[in-house]
């Protein structure tokens, strides 16, 4: 409730047509369809406080018991979804605040062929005769429904009035992941990319993509999670994409066959005999820790920098190993030395093996071959002296970025879509299912026919949901959590407005509910720009701080609110606050009477403070 009414609070013409009292000669008491004039009342008295200046916080309390009563889905202290709650603040201000008090009975007719300008015309004429009221003057447009018969071709064009726009967020069937390539030659240095891929692809389809542009074979990659400085688990080739999360490390390491990715300087006095087999050659996964600093438990060890994977001789001495993984380590430029310092090269780190949660070091003295399995877990046990002084492994010093993966880390990993394209979205044609089918007169049945939306007149105030949550099946709803691009100022509607337009149809946003966290749940706040000042503020129930103006667009936007810049919207005027000293001595009369709320917070900011008008708890 908060979010919605801290945006409504910022709504200029609303503020002042509650403050200057004006309200009051058009509050309908008697219509069936309203709350008998309580809401606006509770409403016109909420906002009194908000801007006035005789409490920092408000508490929305008779505004919640009013629409409790009313409508008791919103009874309790549940949470409702933001866009459902402006929707019904809107319609209860707007049944309350009608000034039509006796309701006409109307006919709704068909267009007939007849020109879009009349049947707009006449429909808006005949909707204005049961509805006029400062919500219709400002939150209302007008929609052209079209639908077309897939058999005869036929016609039929419906005006109706709108409040808001639900507009989808185009779900593409692509996805980006990001993954670091190593390249087998260690003088070249690791590489992000951002690759686009199906949903549906596997990880094989993933090499396959990474293949084509550093020309490597698919099936010479090895993809890994790694999590915490180690190897977590190895995607295998059937596996699907949906199994890497966008939170995951993902590493691409290119290999060869086991023998030719043997370093020379061990094998070249090594003769492969003719008996010997693939399995005379093992590949490692190398992890390397500071001594002082790690432990091993039954889960795991700590570790630091980059884990690698190398393929070596089984067996081998302590020697040839650490020779193998000291010219791994140096020419990745994981160790780097002094040009003026003579170091002991010998004494870098010690090897230890790591099996079955248990740790062991190996004999650095002894000069018998080790049969390694191919399950042993290598740990080079950097001491805190070395690892401070020669060791360089941090990712972030030498990682480089293909342009694909810094726009994939700019997104957050989700594709980003405009505002443009989900109202592109939104007035595409589409085809009515089994269901919804539409009677066509000429045909005398119902017809799946194709149905296409288009905003005929826009309205002063433009408020739009972004359709964040999508049905997975009957019982659950998933949330898109995209990045939804969207003006700040200068947002032209002209291209999608098809009827006159009584002004350009160019708006600037004034107000973002926020929804976080999952359906069902998480946290609503508000971001919302001050009339006075143009500054915008981040509402978060009772808290209000400023914001940035690059804060407003983020992956928790849900309900935009626009303003078409000929709409009055001046700074906020101190002598609208009438209510101000009839509402004391108001109070101070009937104080006898009322039971005093012991928690409401002291009195503090005056109107004036921007902060003050969206406090809210």
């Amino acid at each position: 409730m908060n979010s919605g009414i801290q945006c409504l609070s910022a709504t200029a013409p609303l503020i002042d047509y509650f403050l200057n009292g004006k309200f009051l000669t058009e509050i309908n008491k008697d219509n069936p369809l309203g709350m008998k004039g309580e809401f606006a009342e509770a409403y016109a008295d909420l906002l009194k406080e908000l801007w006035s200046n005789r409490t920092s916080v408000a508490t929305p309390r008779e505004v919640k018991n009013v629409i409790s009563k009313y409508a008791p889905q919103f009874t309790g202290y549940a949470q409702h979804d933001s866009h459902e709650l402006l929707a019904f603040l809107l319609d209860g201000l707007h049944e309350d605040l009608n000034r039509i008090k006796k309701k006409p009975y109307v006919e709704t007719k068909d267009s007939d062929g007849r020109p879009d300008e009349e049947v707009a015309m006449e429909a808006w004429e005949t909707y204005k005769k049961r509805n006029d009221s400062i919500i219709v003057d400002f939150f209302q447009g007008q929609l052209k429904s079209r639908l077309k018969c897939p058999t005869n071709g036929r016609i039929s064009n419906q005006f109706d009035p709108f409040m808001y726009l639900s507009v989808p967020i185009p779900v593409k069937n692509t996805r980006k992941i990001i993954l670091t390539y190593y390249p087998i030659d260690t003088s070249l240095p690791p590489k992000k990319y951002g690759l686009s891929i199906e949903k549906t692809a596997t990880v094989w389809n993933l090499k396959e993509k990474l293949s084509g542009i550093v020309g490597v074979p698919p099936q010479s990659l090895l993809t890994w999670d790694v999590f915490s400085n180690k190897f977590h688990a190895e995607f295998q080739n059937f596996d699907e994409v949906s199994r890497i999360r966008d939170s995951d490390d993902v590493a691409a390491y290119e290999i060869k066959s086991k023998y030719d990715d043997i370093p020379i300087h061990i094998r070249k006095n090594k003769k492969k005999p003719e008996n010997e087999t693939e399995e005379d050659y093992v590949r490692l996964s190398i992890f390397s820790r500071e001594t002082d600093n790690s432990y091993s438990t039954r889960y795991g060890f700590s570790c630091i920098g980059v884990p690698f994977t190398i393929t070596v001789t089984n067996p081998i001495t302590y020697d040839q190993l650490y020779d193998t993984l000291l010219d791994y380590l140096v020419k990745r430029k994981y160790l780097q030395f002094p040009e003026e310092e003579v170091v002991n090269k010998k004494e870098l780190f010690e090897i230890h093996t790591y099996q079955n949660y248990s740790s062991f070091p190996l004999d650095k003295d002894s000069q018998d071959p080790i049969k390694i399995s191919d399950k042993d877990t290598i740990i080079l046990a950097f001491s805190p002296d070395n690892k401070t002084n020669y060791y360089r492994g941090q990712k972030e010093k030498w990682a480089q970025a293909d342009k694909s993966a810094e726009s994939v880390v700019e997104s957050g990993g989700k594709d980003v879509v405009t505002l443009e394209e989900c109202l592109s979205s939104f007035t595409s044609e589409e085809q009515l299912g089994e269901n919804d089918a539409w009677y066509c007169s000429e045909c005398k049945e119902h017809k799946q026919a194709f149905k296409k939306f288009d905003i005929w007149t826009a309205p002063k105030l433009l408020v739009v949901q972004l359709k964040r949550f999508s049905q997975v099946n009957r019982v659950w709803r998933d949330r898109l959590d995209n990045l939804v691009q969207f003006p700040l100022d200068n947002w032209d509607l002209t291209s999608h407005v098809l009827g006159p337009k009584e002004a350009p149809p160019i708006y600037d946003l004034y107000a973002v509910s926020n929804h976080y966290g999952s359906m069902g749940g998480g946290h609503y706040t508000a971001y919302t720009r001050h009339r006075t000042n143009n500054k915008w503020y981040k509402c978060d129930d009772s808290s209000v701080s400023e914001a940035s103006p690059g804060e407003v667009v983020s992956r928790a936007a849900y309900v935009l609110f626009y303003r078409r810049r000929d709409v009055e919207w001046a700074p906020f005027d101190d002598s609208l606050d009438k209510f101000q000293a009839s509402a004391e001595e108001e109070e101070e009369s009937s104080s006898e009477e009322e039971e005093m709320d012991t928690t409401e917070p002291p009195a503090g900011t005056p109107h004036s403070d921007p902060a003050n008008a969206n406090n809210m708890n």
